[in-house]
């Protein structure tokens, strides 16, 4: 592990797919018009905020555009390019998707696979599809790792083709595509200042007609209040870690549901949470994921190597943090329990 970390104040930021820990405090002004939206979608509860002129037909824009992007993504919806794939190995879809699809291949490349789309057989042979959880034997999850592979996926055009054995989901990069075409939205419609959460990935947009940057909240893991507030310009903000969505098994061992693509089975990491700033919610959404499933050695080592890239923050099981340098002036802690780190 490089002797590059620092010895810092703590940061928690957690991450549920169900159920936001990033709490946004207060508005861009109180004087400025406001609309806000909830709703469920992407199997989450949506919270968009907008400020502004035309804030009200802006947020239901940008409601529209997560449902548009929710039916074109779910792997549920017989018309989405995720069902047809899975289903007949080769579809066709525009080149906002294939343009997805290009991106989640290079975030593999460049994470050496610890992110990849094509887990889902074995995320379905654990239960986390249909809740009925169970542990496969050994030679089931030896089949269900040959099936894993970001390679067995190909792009020509606008037309994606999957190799036979494989199954793919959009799950980890689909909330962060999202933000960054609700972003594009924004742009292209002048937006001043909104706020997108998608049940644990925020994006902010815009600047706070006061100066100020926008005040988020991170909730302890243990849901006994606030740990500490980060404060961001326009920023994404993707978290991953496994102690929101898991199981337990009968011998008391708990499998949370980020598989780990070479053993086809959940990752068992030292790392408790994980989080990515950046100002791409694709690169944030799978990065989160990808150093979540390398350990906090490879994790550290990753987010060094390209730290001129994006921002992180890593909380191991140590309760030890890890901060980028360019996070530390962005912290306010209101949590004292955890160690600090060398």
């Amino acid at each position: 592990m490089k002797q590059t970390r620092r010895r810092i104040v703590a940061l928690i930021i957690c991450i549920a797919l169900q159920f936001s820990a990033i709490w946004l405090l207060g508005g861009c002004t109180q004087t400025n018009p406001k609309s806000s939206q909830s709703f469920f979608a992407l199997d989450t509860y949506i919270n968009i905020t907008v400020y502004g002129h035309n804030a009200d037909n802006l947020c239901s824009g940008l409601k529209d555009l997560i449902r548009e992007y929710d039916k074109k993504l779910s792997y549920l919806n017989q018309n989405s390019i995720v069902y047809k794939l899975n289903k007949y190995k080769t579809a066709q879809c525009d080149s906002d998707i294939s343009g997805l699809f290009n991106k989640a291949y290079e975030m593999s490349d460049i994470t050496g696979g610890y992110f990849d789309i094509t887990v889902f057989s074995a995320v379905k042979a654990w239960g986390f599809i249909d809740k009925n959880y169970r542990v496969p034997a050994k030679n089931e999850l030896l089949k269900l790792a040959q099936r894993i592979n970001y390679e067995n996926v190909s792009v020509n055009g606008n037309t994606v083709s999957i190799s036979e054995n494989c199954e793919i989901d959009l799950g980890g990069c689909a909330k962060g595509y999202i933000c960054d075409k609700c972003t594009e939205y924004l742009n292209k419609n002048s937006a001043e200042c909104a706020v997108i959460d998608l049940g644990g990935n925020i994006c902010t947009y815009g600047k706070k007609p006061n100066g100020e940057k926008f005040n988020i909240a991170i909730e302890s893991p243990e849901k006994d209040g606030y740990i500490a507030y980060l404060s961001l310009d326009e920023a994404n903000a993707v978290t991953s870690g496994g102690y929101q969505r898991n199981f337990t098994d009968t011998d008391g061992t708990v499998y949370c549901h980020i598989i780990d693509p070479i053993t086809a089975s959940p990752v068992q990491s030292d790392i408790k949470s994980v989080t990515v700033i950046s100002d791409n919610g694709v690169e944030a959404d799978c990065l989160s994921t990808a150093l979540f499933a390398m350990g906090s050695e490879k994790a550290i080592e990753f987010i060094n190597n390209h730290s001129d890239k994006f921002g992180a923050v890593l909380l191991d099981d140590n309760n030890e943090i890890y901060c980028s340098p360019d996070l530390e002036d962005k912290i306010q802690v209101v949590y004292k329990d955890f160690k600090r780190m060398k």
